[in-house]
């Protein structure tokens, strides 16, 4: 499974979960409880893709330009685990209309977001990676080929997302 699979399955197991609590309100849950529970199941989502990212670029790393390669160590930032980030988010998310919608939306786009930080930071921090590459997947949106379309990009620059995007970097070897 690749590594933009992984994010995809992480991001669509994310959804259903906190949909699966969204459903238990109010009947057998308070709002209340469920913003902080679905704050943290986002939060631990976010964690996993934020390691499968640095997992990914360690394996490409001893694939490509050191088989003896040490992984990258990068603490998941705090913003993607920040349960009042996230329980902040929720709210507004279920105070408006169509909330099944958009609950499912915030779910699977968090994780996928925090992959791709992780990712960043991975090939950043490693120094056998001079820059990288926008790798579209063939089925890119309008914005996603524009951007494609700057070529390499040095390795210090985050790769610009919108939510659930779904491209990745491709590593550049120094």
């Amino acid at each position: 499974m690749s590594y933009v699979d992984s994010l995809d399955k992480i991001g669509n197991r994310t959804a259903r979960a906190v949909l699966t609590l969204w459903a238990r309100v109010p009947d057998q849950l308070s709002v209340d409880a469920f913003t902080p529970a679905a704050a943290r199941i986002i939060a631990r989502a976010n964690g996993q893709a934020w390691n499968v990212a640095l997992a990914a670029v360690a394996v490409w790393v001893r694939a490509n330009t050191n088989p003896r390669g040490t992984p990258i160590a990068a603490p998941v930032d705090p913003h993607h685990t920040s349960i009042d980030r996230l329980a902040t988010g929720l709210g507004t998310t279920i105070a408006g209309a169509d909330i099944a919608r958009r609950l499912e939306r915030m779910a699977r786009a968090e994780p996928i977001e925090a992959g791709h930080r992780g990712y960043s930071a991975a090939i950043d921090a490693d120094d056998s990676i001079r820059g990288w590459e926008r790798d579209t997947r063939g089925d890119a949106c309008d914005l996603c080929a524009d951007w494609a379309a700057y070529g390499e990009l040095p390795a210090h620059l985050p790769m610009l997302t919108h939510t659930a995007c779904l491209c990745s970097q491709r590593p550049v070897p120094a």
